[in-house]
């Protein structure tokens, strides 16, 4: 089985559709956690009680507790809209419990230290 580490960006799953279609794609865990401490900005003991809901696949679940929030905040219902439209788009990507919690992490942490160190390469050419 091959897969996919992708942040998102939707240019980058419509090539990976295109050139690689049986790979199983998987959003960055680190980039899924992303939009939960976005929220913790606005309620802060929020991420510690939902990020294990969203490991363990229960993406439908966040997204309407997300969207309970705005109930309570509604000046930041436009930033829970984007993060529960992430959260949705991607659920497909977000089989992490399939997966080994550590070696998601610890692929995750490798890849962004492969593309920053590429990314200076990049730059010191320029």
């Amino acid at each position: 089985m091959v897969f996919y580490l992708g942040d998102g960006a939707e240019w980058i799953w419509n090539l990976v559709k295109e050139y690689c279609p049986n790979v199983v794609e998987i959003v960055d865990y680190m980039r899924t956690t992303s939009p939960l401490y976005n929220l913790a900005k606005v309620v802060k003991t929020w991420v510690k009680d939902n990020e294990p809901l969203l490991f363990d696949g229960n993406i439908s679940e966040v997204a309407s507790r997300i969207r309970g929030l705005g109930i309570y905040n509604p000046e930041a219902t436009a930033l829970f809209d984007r993060e529960v439209m992430y959260f949705e788009k991607h659920a497909a990507r977000m089989r992490y419990i399939a997966l080994d919690r550590e070696t998601i992490r610890s692929e995750a942490a490798l890849l962004r230290v492969s593309v920053n160190m590429l990314v200076k390469d990049v730059n010191k050419l320029q």
